[in-house]
């Protein structure tokens, strides 16, 4: 059983953690923001390292491209992220699917519209965009629904 001093000074981590990425997201004068290579440090496991809130060329839901999410691992095996969403300040949530694997140092791109799933992208098919082109607030998180990651891009940074 963990004490709960341990747990205390790991959720201070978290929200350290979560503090230092609202502040510090780069990009965003044209729709994608990035997150800072010295904010990567501080993940040693799947982040959400990259929002394209408004893609350059098209509509936020053209198929096969528009708006999306790119999840990194930083963890130093292949993951099951099967079961795993992100979810919008809204409560849009867009789910990397059941079975998602993902190898260390590889990237998964989210999109919020159609086309085919393959191993490095996951399409969700929604209605309606759920990337607010202005800035918002994302959370990747597990099977269990806990947070693994947090990103605040352009207004809400």
């Amino acid at each position: 059983m963990h004490s709960p001093d341990r747990f205390l000074s790991a959720r201070r981590l978290v929200w350290l953690a979560v503090a230092v990425i609202a502040v510090g997201c780069g990009g965003g004068a044209d729709g994608i923001y990035v997150l800072p290579d010295d904010q990567v440090q501080q993940y040693d496991t799947a982040y959400l390292a990259e929002v394209v809130a408004a893609p350059e060329e098209g509509d936020d839901l053209d198929e096969g491209a528009g708006e999306h999410v790119v999840i990194r691992n930083n963890w130093d095996h292949r993951t099951d992220m099967g079961g795993w969403y992100i979810e919008t300040d809204d409560g849009v949530r867009l789910p990397l699917g059941i079975g998602r694997q993902i190898d260390p140092d590889a990237e998964l791109r989210v999109h919020s519209s159609c086309g085919e799933n393959t191993d490095e992208a996951v399409f969700v098919c929604l209605d309606d965009e759920a990337l607010d082109d202005d800035g918002g607030v994302l959370v990747l998180r597990d099977s269990a629904g806990a947070e693994v990651a947090r990103f605040a891009y352009g207004s809400a940074s």
